[in-house]
């Protein structure tokens, strides 16, 4: 299918920059006729004057006056930002650009083959949203697996597609509010002494739920699994490579999810992680580990190619996309919690369940960005 007025988008923070062009890598091979547009949560100034070719990347400038930048930065985390800025630039695709369809994607993924059922579906539908599982899963796993996605979204936030249309511009204008005025993570935030808001809120990803009931006349729910196949709903079916390409259930895989590799793997150590599912991506090896872009011009990042892996962080206020000048939140005393042990976060990315917690279905229903 042609794709000259179709795009691929993503946004990031700055030091996901490694994470972009590994996607990019992908879509040179699945689609190479589609445009991948990158939005950097970021100033320019405080990023290299050249990034790399290949995708068009912006600056969030582009769509927020300095005073939104700020007020966004001041109050919210890294990755909540690149989930927050997604109602915004939903609505700026739909409204500024001339692409006639589109889709959103985490930095997580890999596109592996052409994306014509995303396309196809937004054929008579003005937007695609892709279900976290349509099978259940063993009574032993309800806890944590289908807890998660009744406390993060029916819907990944990971793979979202519309096209232009008038409804396209109603439903990322109605996203943007909600967003950009109760976008927390509430379960990152718990325990970590951030101010915490409201217990339902988790990013984008809640707000999907809504997004369908609102406009569900003209919103398509992609079921079948290979549009995103991530932990999620690997039960759902077998994966299995065939001259090398990934297979599930006897379908070509368009998009995998990487969501919950660790960053610092590489693709020999990840080919031997396995999750409790039948098969895994590691399994069938074309999972693509960003390290050979680590250390890129200035990037927070550091690597070596003898497979020592280290990614650095720095602490939350100095990362808070680069805004040149922002109020910092006020930490409150942290609530005590025996579920959290000293050394351990529960403001990272991923649900405060103990170290033994199963993989797989287990898995919380983490999201890159």
């Amino acid at each position: 299918m042609p794709t000259v007025n179709h795009a691929i988008t993503s946004i990031i923070t700055g030091n996901y920059v490694p994470q972009a062009l590994t996607l990019y890598s992908y879509i040179k091979e699945s689609n190479p006729g589609a445009r991948y547009l990158v939005m950097i949560i970021g100033e320019p100034d405080c990023m290299p004057k050249e990034l790399p070719e290949g995708p068009e990347w912006i600056y969030w400038d582009a769509i927020y006056t300095k005073e939104e930048r700020l007020r966004l930065a001041s109050e919210y985390l890294p990755f909540e930002l690149a989930c927050v800025t997604r109602g915004r630039f939903h609505q700026y695709l739909a409204t500024k650009r001339d692409f006639d369809k589109w889709i959103m994607l985490d930095s997580d993924i890999g596109i592996l083959s052409e994306l014509d059922p995303v396309w196809q579906a937004l054929d008579s539908s003005c937007i695609v949203l892709t279900p976290h599982a349509t099978r259940p899963v063993n009574i032993e796993h309800v806890i944590p697996h289908e807890k998660n996605i009744l406390r993060s979204g029916l819907f990944n936030g990971g793979v979202v597609a519309m096209k232009r249309s008038a409804t396209a511009e109603q439903a990322s204008y109605w996203l943007s509010e909600r967003l950009e005025a109760h976008g927390h993570a509430y379960t990152h935030r718990k325990g970590t002494g951030l101010p915490n808001f409201h217990e339902f809120e988790f990013v984008d990803q809640i707000w999907l739920n809504l997004l369908y009931m609102y406009f569900q006349s003209d919103t398509a729910i992609l079921s079948d699994e290979t549009c995103n196949l991530g932990h999620w709903n690997l039960h759902q079916g077998e994966l299995e490579l065939r001259e090398n390409k990934a297979y599930f259930n006897g379908r070509k895989v368009v998009i995998a999810h990487f969501s919950g590799l660790p960053l610092g793997l590489t693709p020999a150590e990840a080919r031997c992680t396995t999750a409790s599912t039948p098969s895994s991506w590691e399994a069938v090896r074309v999972w693509r580990s960003p390290s050979h872009h680590w250390g890129w011009d200035g990037m927070a990042i550091t690597g070596t190619e003898d497979g020592v892996r280290r990614r650095t962080r720095t602490s939350w206020p100095a990362s808070r996309a680069a805004v040149s000048t922002w109020e910092p939140m006020k930490p409150v005393p942290p609530v005590r919690n025996s579920r959290i042990r000293p050394g351990r976060s529960s403001g990272s990315r991923q649900s405060p369940l103990p170290a033994s917690a199963p993989s797989g279905p287990g898995r919380c229903l983490r999201r890159g960005h």
